[in-house]
């Protein structure tokens, strides 16, 4: 299985995204600025662009 994580901003750890992708290139080719994702740990919202996201598989 494949998903995309990010590096929370705030605590520092990495994250499932909550943005789904059916597959890595719908990944590769989106447009992602501005998105606010709220920290499992803290609860606090911070924003993330593509950048900041990576795709993983997961065991």
């Amino acid at each position: 299985m494949m998903t995309v994580h990010y590096k929370c901003k705030i605590c520092g750890e990495e994250h499932r995204s909550p943005i789904a992708f059916s597959d890595k290139k719908s990944f590769e080719s989106s447009t992602l600025v501005g998105n606010s994702f709220q920290c499992p740990k803290t609860g606090r919202l911070e924003s993330y662009d593509k950048k900041d996201m990576v795709w993983r598989e997961e065991a």
